[in-house]
């Protein structure tokens, strides 16, 4: 959500990121959700993006 907060300046970067990621079907296959660790010390479902494409 940090990331699409400060790329878009929006004032709600969860619905943007949802909304994106049903719009750009490609978004589905390179993001997963893993469960990270929070500084609450809990763990979270978080989009994590794996581009292998790239390497």
């Amino acid at each position: 959500m940090d990331i699409a907060e400060a790329l878009t300046d929006s004032t709600a970067p969860r619905k943007y990121w949802y909304a994106l990621k049903k719009r750009k079907i490609e978004l589905s296959t390179i993001c997963r959700q893993l469960k990270l660790k929070a500084q609450d010390g809990k763990y979270y479902k978080t989009d994590v993006v794996d581009d292998a494409r790239s390497l």
